[in-house]
């Protein structure tokens, strides 16, 4: 070894530069002021979609934005235009990641112990709807395999040793809450098994429940009356001890009449409550609603001059500021008539209301397509779009419609 150190010693190319020229350099991070939804961390319920349609809309400029917060103009400059902007996971990127895991354990069991394993679907979606939090990647879904499929088909393997079965089929009861094998000879074991986030769903209280079911539907009866869109999810079983469901909308285009429609759907939660419980068993779940609401009409009013009567915009402060007192009285005038007619909406569609109220309440979470088909027998029509539409105005018809003086 002394050798080779003091050849080594005698050799010039130890001092040589290294050639770099050909080199491809990676700078890898996380920019989550880019990503918003990376915040999300516990979300355990949005549809991995609507995520992935979120982030397939950021662009280079987005990142260069995001890294001149982080480093100085001419660094951001050396980073050059070349970004490899990673979208969020799909739905499909996950069932088939689950598929994948399940084939793996299939093998190896088939390979070291000569077992044949045959494992429904409905183990798939087990795993799926207490494994995935869409935000968190892959590695969370990972050990959900684990801890759902692997630690129980140990108790079902040594049950197939002793017996001396090599063929096993697995399959999960979602009513009964329940974890079968059958054994090639026809026999049955169960163990009883509830996931770890559907244990903090079941435990939402079945009046909450109802409640939550009735505001939502609220919103999404309103959404689809005035926007002819079924929403993108609907829920009002989520993964939280504090029970709170979400009515997930489209990307909405802000014009005039948008932004009144979005009040009325913020409105339409608290006031479905009222229609269906009586105004004495409304809950403050609106509160949230209204704030942005509030900030919605106060906007439409001071900044967007909405209103014919407030067109100056003063942001100052002191005595550029503007007269918030005098604003307040056309704010509150507007909300109320928005309030009476998101009533009088939901009044005149009330079967509606019920029915997508109740089975929201029974299975928790409704689709677009449910959605629509319900609202099918009321002669309404809802279209079901995708999770990276965007509702707008056809502004280009518009134009080329026009013609000059």
């Amino acid at each position: 070894v002394l050798q080779m150190m003091m050849t080594s010693r005698k050799k010039k190319k130890i001092y040589e530069a290294v050639d770099y020229s050909k080199t491809l350099i990676i700078i890898s991070g996380n920019l989550d002021d880019a990503f918003t939804m990376a915040y999300e961390t516990s979300e355990a319920d949005v549809d991995a979609d609507i995520f992935h349609a979120y982030t397939e809309k950021i662009t280079m400029v987005d990142i260069k934005q995001s890294l001149s917060r982080r480093f100085k103009p001419e660094q951001v400059a050396r980073f050059g235009n070349i970004h490899l902007v990673y979208k969020s996971l799909r739905r499909q990127h996950f069932e088939a990641l689950i598929t994948q895991e399940i084939d793996k354990i299939i093998f190896k069991n088939k390979d070291l112990f000569g077992v044949t394993l045959k494992i429904t679907k409905n183990i798939n979606q087990l795993i799926y709807q207490n494994g995935v939090f869409p935000v968190q990647g892959v590695r969370p879904v990972f050990s959900s395999v684990i801890d759902i499929l692997e630690s129980n088909l140990a108790k079902f393997l040594y049950e197939a040793f002793m017996n001396q079965q090599l063929e096993l089929d697995i399959d999960y009861d979602f009513e009964k809450k329940e974890i079968s094998a059958v054994y090639g000879n026809g026999r049955l074991i169960t163990t009883p098994y509830m996931g770890r986030i559907d244990q903090i769903r079941q435990g939402n209280l079945a009046d909450v429940v109802a409640n939550v079911s009735v505001h939502e539907a609220g919103h999404a009866v309103v959404y689809g009356l005035l926007f002819g869109l079924a929403p993108l999810q609907l829920k009002s079983k989520v993964a939280s001890n504090y029970v709170g469901g979400f009515t997930f909308p489209h990307q909405i285009y802000q014009t005039k009449q948008n932004l009144l429609n979005k009040v009325k759907v913020l409105l339409a939660g608290g006031l479905a409550e009222e229609a269906i419980f009586g105004e004495s068993h409304a809950t403050i779940g609106r509160s949230h609603d209204r704030e942005q609401m509030g900030a919605v009409i106060a906007e439409y009013i001071r900044a967007y001059g909405f209103d014919p009567d407030f067109q100056s915009y003063y942001i100052g402060s002191d005595g550029a500021r503007m007269d918030v007192y005098v604003t307040d009285k056309a704010v509150e005038a507007l909300t109320q008539q928005l309030v009476k007619e998101t009533r009088e909406m939901l009044t005149k569609n009330d079967d509606f209301l019920l029915e997508v109220s109740k089975l929201l309440y029974i299975q928790g979470n409704l689709s677009s397509h449910t959605i629509a088909k319900i609202a099918e027998k009321y002669q309404i029509t809802l279209t079901v779009k995708e999770e990276n539409y965007m509702y707008i105005s056809n502004y280009e018809a518009m134009l080329n419609g026009r013609t000059g003086k």
